[in-house]
């Protein structure tokens, strides 16, 4: 998500390997409708949205339940079948929660809510997709009003389309974003490896086993072997996270290459925040 923010940001055309982008993706939308409809409940499309969520709501079924919300009824006084009645309760419920809350908090209350279980039980990439919304709670921290924050992902939504556009039509000048899971098998002129820190590759829970840090041997050798020209290992040495800046500890994998091969740079972020090796 990151990457991809700051690319948008940047004017700078990009592609992904998986498909959608960030803002794209269902549920990113759908815990969106959540914080629209908690700001103001007259929103129509969100309340379109999340109503389809429950089980047995379909479009017909969507535009009965907002006739009667635009008629002047609160949400939790709508009429709604038997089958989605306690979903709706539960919809209800984390509405009036996260009023008034932070955006982050606001984010945080719906995936620890029903649509948290709502994720777990729809899709197979389950674990995926509840990361994406932490980062998605992590950017929120950095607004003061949930209103500042809805239209930030509203012009990044837009912004993220007409970027797309512009990759599309020239590929050969985009950015293309992948996991490494994703590019076996491909090579490219020019790749950068990211975020090589202890507890992202590898990963905190490969690392408990000797199985696992060894599958993320693999997968480093895999990330460093697609490029064909130029070969960029970057970590930072801060990080930002929920408790603040953290000390990041380059990956091991980066001791284990040949010094011979490598020329050690240190780039000094915007403003002077956050280096890079």
């Amino acid at each position: 998500m990151e990457m991809q923010l700051e690319l948008t940001r940047r004017n700078i055309p990009y592609t992904i390997t998986s498909g959608l982008r960030f803002f794209e993706q269902a549920h990113i939308k759908d815990v969106a409708a959540h914080l629209r409809v908690g700001a103001n409940p007259r929103d129509e499309v969100a309340f379109h949205r999340l109503a389809r969520l429950l089980p047995g709501v379909g479009p017909k079924s969507a535009t009965k339940m907002w006739n009667e919300v635009a008629g002047g009824k609160a949400l939790g006084q709508v009429k709604v079948s038997e089958k989605s009645a306690k979903g709706w309760a539960q919809l209800v419920e984390t509405l009036r929660q996260i009023a008034g809350k932070p955006s982050a908090e606001q984010v945080k209350l719906v995936v620890e809510g029903s649509y948290g279980d709502y994720v777990r039980a729809r899709y197979a990439n389950a674990v995926n997709r509840l990361d994406d919304l932490r980062q998605l709670e992590d950017y929120a921290n950095g607004f003061t009003n949930t209103a500042d924050f809805l239209a930030e992902l509203a012009l990044l939504g837009n912004t993220e389309t007409e970027v797309a556009a512009r990759g599309a039509d020239n590929e050969g000048e985009a950015v293309k974003l992948s996991t490494v899971h994703q590019a076996k098998g491909l090579e490219y002129g020019t790749v950068f490896v990211i975020m090589l820190c202890d507890g992202l590759f590898p990963s905190a829970r490969s690392i408990e086993t000797e199985e696992g840090e060894e599958e993320e041997r693999r997968l480093f050798y895999v990330a460093v072997t697609r490029a064909k020209d130029e070969l960029y290992l970057t970590h930072p040495r801060l990080r930002m996270g929920k408790g603040g800046d953290a000390w990041q500890t380059p990956s091991r994998f980066l001791n284990e290459l040949n010094r011979d091969l490598v020329n050690v740079w240190r780039v000094k972020g915007s403003g002077g925040l956050g280096d890079w090796s």
